[in-house]
């Protein structure tokens, strides 16, 4: 490749680099109900078997950021000998008025890798775009991908902004 050709891809490259950055700027600030989940948020989380409703749930703190064009990552109160942080999706259905969120982690014995959670949180579109509030249900998976144990649960969400201050 020539130098000339070279400087030209890059141009381009930067080019679409450039309107990639301008198109998600424009989500952001956009009035649309997906713009209003695009973000950082303190979630607390609460998330139990489904089946028996008197075993005790297991409860955390979670810091989610759901980024402009679909994808979520997620990182959270467990030791990282326990679990690992999470990767997902997400979209807004215009139907329900409801926000859906895929996410993924590794879990971890003493250290060594012991399966994957799938979790999936259904969040209603709320009146205040500050707080959200939604439900939780999770497959926790062994090695081999067989399910171990069903999770049901809630998830209750504060954005964080660039003044935040917590209530």
């Amino acid at each position: 490749m020539s130098l000339r050709q070279f400087l030209s891809s890059l141009a381009l490259g930067l080019a679409i680099t450039t309107a990639g950055a301008a198109d998600a700027q424009a989500t952001i600030e956009s009035n649309s109900p997906e713009a209003r989940i695009v973000g950082m948020w303190h979630m607390y989380v609460s998330v139990g078997s489904c089946t028996d409703p008197n075993a005790p749930p297991n409860q955390f703190f979670a810091l989610n950021t759901f980024h402009a064009g679909g994808t979520l990552s997620d990182t959270n109160s467990f030791p990282p000998t326990a679990r690992g942080p999470g990767q997902g999706v997400w979209s807004y259905n215009h139907r329900t008025r409801q926000f859906v969120a895929h996410m993924n982690f590794m879990r971890f014995v003493n250290g060594a890798f012991d399966g994957l959670q799938d979790a999936t949180t259904t969040i209603p579109l709320g009146n205040n775009p500050r707080f959200l509030h939604g439900t939780i249900h999770a497959y926790m998976r062994n090695v081999d991908g067989s399910v171990r144990a069903e999770l049901c649960g809630t998830v209750d969400g504060e954005r964080v902004g660039v003044d935040y201050q917590p209530l």
